[in-house]
């Protein structure tokens, strides 16, 4: 019994002895399995470190290429720069020019712009110019009516003058000439009237001669009569001559004519040939009459027609 229970004793105890020491492996393992999992995270980022490690070894290994092709490019950049020193002195020089044609340009462009200013301001006068020109125009136009009217009463005036001219100078010739034709009739007829006087006294004459007495027939009177006849022929024959006063009279009749048509031409040339002052005054006149009429501002204040002519 006392075996039994001692044994029974040991078992409790290792029964004890094995919870505890399973209690403790328990524990233990589970620190084990934490530790693991702690172990593989940890492996898990050595290993993200290691491929980190080796990018960024890759792009040491990139910037090292690029380091060499850059030296490289500098080099090759510095060559460059010392064979174009002058290209780059040029171009220094064509961005100076660039720089001052800027400025030309700004320049210009406000010279521009003034003569756009310019430009509108003279459309502005040109404008006004054509309408002053328009205006002149109609005054011309106007101008040019009056004188034609003006001529053509002036050429009516002076036809109608010569017209009265030449009938009164017509009257006075045939005044003249009739005048003329009465003296020379007159002088005719009193040459005729002493003529067959004097041949009246020489037939007269002739009769009262007394006869040839020659012993021959008595035929004396007959042979008288003839010679009467042809004394009579002679008279009659010789009165058609003219008289020298008839020359006198019909030279005065052609003077009296010539003076009359020379009256006549000084008459016609004084109608054709006006007084010119007088002329240019009555011109000035009606212009100045013209000119109040018109309003230079191209608006007539009364309407010019015939009537203010």
């Amino acid at each position: 019994m006392h075996n039994k229970s001692k044994s029974e004793n040991n078992l409790i105890d290792d029964w004890e002895l094995d919870a505890d020491r399973t209690a403790e492996l328990e524990q233990s393992r589970k620190g084990i399995d934490e530790l693991r999992a702690e172990r593989n995270e940890i492996d898990d980022q050595i290993k993200d470190i290691d491929e980190n490690i080796e990018a960024i070894n890759e792009r040491i290994q990139d910037i090292g290429d690029y380091l060499v092709d850059n030296r490289e490019f500098i080099d090759q950049n510095t060559c460059l720069i010392d064979e174009n020193k002058d290209s780059i002195e040029k171009r220094n020089e064509i961005l100076q020019e660039r720089e001052r044609l800027q400025q030309r340009r700004d320049r210009l462009e406000e010279k521009d712009k003034g003569l756009r200013e310019d430009r509108h301001d003279m459309r502005d006068e040109k404008r006004q110019l054509q309408t002053e020109k328009s205006d002149l125009q109609r005054r011309i136009e106007n101008h040019r009516e009056y004188e034609q009217n003006k001529e053509e009463t002036s050429e009516s005036t002076t036809q109608d003058a010569d017209e009265a001219i030449m009938e009164d100078t017509a009257e006075s010739e045939a005044e003249a000439s009739g005048a003329a034709t009465e003296d020379a009739v007159q002088e005719t007829a009193g040459d005729g009237a002493g003529t067959e006087h004097e041949a009246e006294t020489t037939t007269t004459k002739s009769s009262d001669d007394p006869p040839e007495s020659d012993g021959g027939p008595s035929d004396d009177g007959g042979g008288s009569d003839d010679n009467g006849d042809e004394r009579e022929t002679e008279t009659k024959e010789e009165s058609p001559a003219v008289n020298p006063g008839t020359e006198p009279a019909e030279a005065s009749a052609d003077a009296a004519a010539a003076q009359s048509d020379a009256t006549a031409d000084e008459s016609t040339d004084r109608t054709d040939r006006p007084d010119t002052t007088e002329l240019e005054e009555e011109y000035d006149n009606k212009g100045e009459l013209y000119l109040d009429r018109y309003d230079p501002s191209g608006e007539s204040s009364v309407e010019f027609t015939n009537e203010h002519r």
